[in-house]
C-alpha cells in the first residue's frame, strides 16, 4: 500500500470520506495495479455499479483474486433476497446494527421506520473485514454493518446463497438533536443448525391456545428456552402438565415447535395470566399490551408533534424578526454555500468516474492495437505472397 493510500485510509477511518476520495483516485492514478486501493475506493463510493466497476478494475490487475470475484457476485445482485419467514427449519435472530452513528449513514438511519425492511449485503472485498455484511436499505442506502463476530458466523451463508438476505427493523431508537446518538436493532431467520455468538437474541415466539378441550402455550425457541419456560412457569405458580415437539396445526394457522400443556382454574382468566407472565419474564407483549403500548406511543408522538410545531412557530416568528432585512443575503450566501459543495462532490465523484472508464479506454485501445498489429502483418505476408489469394 503506498503513501497516498495510507492518508486515504487515515482519512477515511476519521470520517472524512471526500479527502479520501481525493487520494485514493490520486493513487490509481500513480498506480493502477494497485488492488487494495480499488477496494478502498470501492468501500468510499455509494453507487453500485461504481462499486463494481472497482471490482473489475482490481479483477484486471489481479485476475485470481477471490475477495473481488465474490464482490463482483453479490453486487450484481439487486433486491432478489431470501424470504424472511422461509420455514420451520429456521430461527428468528435479532441484532444491534454496529456503525450507524457514522456521519455518512445519518440521514438514511434517521429516516428508518420501524419494522421497515432492509437487506444484508455482503462486502468480501472490505479491506477492513473480508467477511463484513452492510446492512442497506431497499433503496441502497447504507446504514451500518452487521457485528463482527456475528457476521464471520453469517458470511459463508450468505456466499453459498448468492443473494441478499432480507431482515426487519425491530428496534429504533434515534436522538431528536443531530449529534445525539442513535440505535438500530434488526431481526432475521437463519437456519436452526447455525450457531451464532451468544450476544445475539433468539427470539421466543409463543401463542396460547385453548381451541381445544386443554390449554396450552405453544413456542418456537431453543430447546433450552423451552426448559427455562417450563421452570418459570412452575415458579409462576402454574401447572405444567406436559411438553414435547409440537405436532398440530394452532388454531391460527401456524405450526409451533414445541406445546406445554397448562393447568387452568376454574373463573380464572388463564390467557391474561399467560400474557402478564411472558411480559413479565421474558419481555414478551400480547397482542393486546402491544396495541395499548403503541396507542400510547402514538399519543405522546402526537403530543411532540404538536409542541414541536408550536415551537416551531415561535422561532419562526422570532428569526423573521430577527433577519428581516437581511434574509435575502443569508438565504443567497447559503444556496451559494450549498452548490458549491455540491459542485465539489460532483467533480470528485465524476474524477473517480473517468478514472474509471479511462481504464477501460486503455484496455481497448490495447486490445485494438494487438488486433491492428496482426492484420499489418498478414498484408505484408499477402503482398510478398507468403499468403495466396
Amino acid at each position: 500500500m503506498n503513501e497516498l493510500t495510507r492518508q486515504g485510509v487515515s482519512y477515511f477511518e476519521s470520517g472524512d470520506e471526500s479527502k479520501a476520495l481525493e487520494c485514493f483516485i490520486e493513487s490509481l492514478r500513480h498506480e493502477p495495479d494497485e488492488v487494495d486501493t480499488w477496494f478502498w475506493l470501492a468501500m468510499t463510493l455509494d453507487s453500485l455499479e461504481e462499486r463494481e466497476r472497482c471490482m473489475r478494475q482490481a479483477l484486471r490487475a489481479d485476475p485470481q483474486n477471490a475477495a473481488a470475484r465474490k464482490g463482483l457476485t453479490h453486487l450484481a445482485n439487486g433486491i432478489e433476497s431470501m424470504g424472511e419467514h422461509p420455514g420451520e427449519q429456521h430461527k428468528p435472530v435479532s441484532v444491534p446494527v454496529a456503525g450507524v452513528n457514522y456521519k455518512k449513514r445519518q440521514s438514511a438511519v434517521k429516516n428508518l421506520r420501524a419494522n421497515e425492511q432492509v437487506f444484508l449485503r455482503r462486502e468480501p472485498y472490505n479491506p477492513y473485514d473480508p467477511s463484513a455484511i452492510r446492512v442497506e436499505t431497499s433503496s441502497g442506502q447504507q446504514i451500518g454493518y452487521i457485528p463482527k463476530e456475528v457476521a464471520q458466523a453469517l458470511a459463508p451463508y450468505l456466499d453459498d446463497a448468492s443473494k441478499l438476505m432480507s431482515a426487519r427493523v425491530v428496534g429504533l431508537q434515534t436522538g431528536a438533536m443531530e449529534n445525539q446518538p442513535v440505535s438500530v436493532k434488526i431481526a432475521f431467520y437463519v437456519p436452526r443448525t447455525m450457531q451464532l455468538p451468544a450476544h445475539t437474541h433468539e427470539q421466543i415466539e409463543y401463542f396460547y391456545d385453548d381451541s381445544g378441550n386443554h390449554a396450552y402455550i405453544l413456542l418456537n425457541c431453543t430447546e433450552v428456552d423451552l426448559d427455562t419456560v417450563k421452570t418459570e412457569l412452575q415458579k409462576d405458580g402454574m401447572q405444567v402438565l406436559h411438553s414435547g415437539v409440537g405436532s398440530r396445526m394452532a388454531s391460527n394457522g401456524r405450526f409451533y415447535q414445541w406445546f406445554i400443556r397448562i393447568g387452568t382454574q376454574e373463573g380464572a382468566d388463564t390467557h391474561q395470566r399467560v400474557s402478564l407472565f411472558f411480559e413479565r419474564v421474558f419481555g414478551i407483549l400480547s397482542n393486546e399490551s402491544r396495541i395499548k403500548q403503541l396507542e400510547a406511543d402514538r399519543q405522546a408522538l402526537q403530543d411532540a408533534l404538536a409542541q414541536a410545531q408550536h415551537d416551531r412557530d415561535q422561532l419562526k416568528k422570532e428569526k423573521d424578526t430577527l433577519f428581516e432585512r437581511n434574509l435575502d443575503y443569508v438565504k443567497n450566501t447559503d444556496r451559494l454555500r450549498g452548490e458549491v459543495v455540491e459542485s465539489e462532490q460532483k467533480i470528485k465523484r465524476k474524477d473517480a468516474e473517468i478514472l474509471l472508464l479511462n481504464m477501460e479506454l486503455a484496455q481497448r485501445d490495447a486490445e485494438l492495437d494487438d488486433v491492428q498489429k496482426l492484420a499489418r502483418i498478414a498484408a505484408r505476408r499477402f503482398r510478398r505472397g507468403d499468403i495466396s489469394s
